[in-house]
């Protein structure tokens, strides 16, 4: 404060006097001012603290970018399949986790420096792994459109890889989930399997179909054209099922070739191989869809080892006369394989657009190194087609 705003008071007539110390007595009347009646010293004013703001390091931003731009990088190059095949298809069968390392690294030591524009573009790539990258699902349309009306299926695929699955906890789960259709891939003749499956079952001649509704007829499967140990063909099993309400469709289990020995070849720097291999999938895929469209007539259902992610671009390009079920309906990643602590999604079921998927989700451990997948169908009346 200002020393114009302190007064001493005469005491003689009571006029209030400016406080200066030039003032030694009354402005009005004269009187001495009295002894007691000190000069207050100028008050200062108090120092003002200047907020010091300091700039984000160049460097700690600079790599916060580079973080979301090489997981975005990934991203496109897994989703668009761009690049030569021997990057594509590591990236794509690669465990996908490891990736919120790289802008997670850079998230925290934003966090510890206190920066948060770094942060938040480290948060940005965190979600970009989490999400798309590691092939998060959501079933949103499930929740945003009513029920579909007609005739429920629900179907379960799984690989045995030749293991001796545990048949008895198989028997649980089809009775706890209600399983009216089961796809075996690789599966071990087992008595007590057979056994299970001659109570109120329908099987194919292959074993690879089993049914709780009964079969009518049975079709070929594909004609062989393996050209060596790495490129066999598809294995292929088709059935004609009638459902309780008359109608019939097309029940199919499906093992497509493993990109495996591509690998193996790549790490032997033989990148030909995986050359090989990734066109040889494809067309034995391009043939499976080709034998499920042979029968129009019939809506398919079709579950299996497909060995290969839904990014493919054979998947992409058949997106509107196919629909995938965990990718319509499922809930979170949906990892099938290694069955402990499972990084990717190659096993499938998949269905004409006559069938709409309210729910989709992978099963418990039966002893394979794949997890079942679990869906539910509903086919819409025959006048009708889905949304």
């Amino acid at each position: 404060m200002s020393t114009s705003s302190a007064f001493w008071r005469c005491t003689q007539c009571g006029t209030p006097n400016p406080a200066a110390a030039y003032l030694t007595q009354c402005v009005s009347c004269g009187q001495k001012r009295p002894a007691n009646k000190s000069v207050p010293e100028p008050a200062q004013d108090a120092p003002v603290k200047k907020k010091i703001r300091t700039r984000t390091p160049r460097w700690l931003l600079a790599f916060a970018m580079l973080s979301v731009a090489v997981v975005t990088v990934v991203l496109v190059v897994i989703r668009g399949s761009v690049g030569p095949v021997w990057i594509v298809a590591p990236l794509m069968f690669a465990p996908r986790w490891p990736w919120l390392a790289v802008p997670g690294a850079i998230g925290l030591l934003s966090l510890v420096m206190r920066r948060g524009k770094p942060l938040l573009i480290s948060m940005l790539g965190l979600a970009i792994v989490a999400g798309p990258l590691m092939d998060l699902r959501v079933p949103w349309k499930r929740w945003v459109y009513a029920p579909p009306v007609g005739q429920v299926v629900r179907i379960m695929t799984f690989n045995g890889a030749s293991h001796a699955s545990n048949v008895e906890r198989l028997r649980q789960v089809v009775a706890q989930e209600r399983i009216d259709v089961l796809c075996f891939q690789e599966l071990a003749a087992d008595p007590i399997l057979l056994a299970y499956l001659a109570e109120g079952w329908h099987v194919s001649r292959t074993g690879n179909v089993a049914s709780r509704f009964p079969i009518r007829a049975e079709y070929g499967g594909m004609v062989q054209e393996s050209l060596d140990a790495g490129r066999f063909v598809g294995q292929f099993t088709r059935v004609r099922v009638a459902l309780p309400n008359g109608r019939e469709i097309l029940l199919a289990s499906v093992h497509l070739p493993t990109m495996r020995p591509g690998f193996e070849g790549l790490l032997e720097k033989q990148a030909d191989a995986i050359d090989m291999i990734w066109p040889w999938w494809d067309r034995q895929m391009g043939r499976v869809l080709d034998h499920l469209k042979e029968t129009p007539e019939l809506p398919f259902l079709a579950g299996g080892d497909w060995n290969m992610p839904t990014e493919h671009p054979r998947f992409r390009a058949h997106a509107d006369t196919v629909s995938l079920a965990f990718d319509e309906a499922g809930f979170g990643y949906g990892y099938t394989r290694p069955a402990r602590r499972s990084w990717v999604r190659i096993d499938h079921v998949l269905a004409s657009p006559e069938w709409t998927f309210t729910r989709c989700w992978v099963g418990p451990d039966l002893g394979s190194d794949h997890l079942p997948v679990i869906a539910e169908a509903v086919l819409a009346p025959a006048q009708e087609m889905p949304r």
